[in-house]
Formats: C-alpha cells, sequence, structure tokens
C-alpha cells in the first residue's frame, strides 16, 4: 500500500489541526483543566504496546485506538447524555488523534511502525557503508558556513580501513 500523495497529505494534515483545535475548544469550553490534559494526553500511545506481539498486532491496536470512530462515538454519547466526563474523555481522545496526524503519525500498515497512511515517519537510516566511510560527516561539513574540506581530507576519510 502506498501513503497519499502531498496535496491530499496536506489537506488531511489541514483537517487533523481543525480536528485538534475543536477538541481544545471543548475541553476548554467543559474546563477540563490543563493538568489533568498534560497528565491524560499520551494515554492513547500506549497501543504502542502492541508492537510487543509484531508489527501486524501494533499496527491493528495503534490504528484501533488512533481512529476517530469510537472517541467520536464518546463524544455523541457524552452530549447526548449530558455526561461531562464521556463528552471530556472524547475530546481528549479527538485532540491526541488529530495532533497526531498535523505531526504526520498517521494509522500504520502491517508492514511496520514507521509506514503510516500520511507517508514514512521518522528520518531514513544511515547506510552501513556510509558510515563506517565516514560520508555522512564530509556531507555535513560540507553544508556548513566552513569551507569544505580539501580533496586529500576527503580522500582520505572516503578511504575505507
Amino acid at each position: 500500500m502506498q501513503p497519499v500523495g502531498r496535496p491530499i497529505r496536506n489537506l488531511l494534515r489541514l483537517e487533523a489541526l481543525a480536528v485538534t483545535i475543536a477538541g481544545l475548544l471543548v475541553w476548554a469550553g467543559m474546563d477540563g483543566g490543563w493538568g489533568r490534559f498534560a497528565l491524560l494526553f499520551l494515554i492513547p500511545d500506549l497501543s504502542m504496546v502492541g508492537y510487543l506481539w509484531g508489527p501486524r498486532v501494533g499496527a491493528a491496536a495503534y490504528n484501533t485506538v488512533h481512529s476517530y470512530a469510537l472517541p467520536v462515538v464518546i463524544c455523541l454519547a457524552g452530549g447526548m447524555l449530558d455526561h461531562r466526563t464521556l463528552l471530556l474523555t472524547g475530546a481528549l481522545w479527538v485532540t491526541h488523534i488529530g495532533f497526531d496526524r498535523v505531526l504526520g503519525y498517521g494509522l500504520k500498515y502491517a508492514s511496520g511502525f514507521r509506514d503510516t497512511h500520511l507517508g514514512r515517519v521518522g528520518r531514513e537510516p544511515l547506510p552501513a557503508a556510509v558510515l563506517r566511510t565516514g560520508e555522512h560527516l564530509v556531507q555535513f561539513l560540507s553544508t556548513t558556513e566552513r569551507a569544505p574540506p580539501t580533496s586529500a581530507a576527503t580522500a582520505s576519510i572516503r578511504t575505507p580501513h
């Protein structure tokens, strides 16, 4: 499966920002308490424990908790029943999901934690050959304000031992 393309990804992240703001407004409007918010905000990320049993179980657990369906139902139930705790729980939960999506953490594919519907999360690790030769240091140093290393210095760094 492929992640969505750039224009759609940007639209989904903008939508997630709107959901995040809406959740924050509900929380603030109901005076849920910012200390409690900070304490509970990362609770949905406990679903990542599923990755201890492999990427398929991990993705299923993560996606179950990071889908809008259940928290929206909880918000609706809280509103219809005039139940403050349910409404605050749903608001906090959708805020968490929205914030994750704004940051680019989408629903996971079973191929691994970093593979999401919004694209691959995180930086790609450097290949072992690059780490052994020090090429990454040469590239880093040549992109700074300093003058690039001389060709003799570059050649000695690039030569594997």
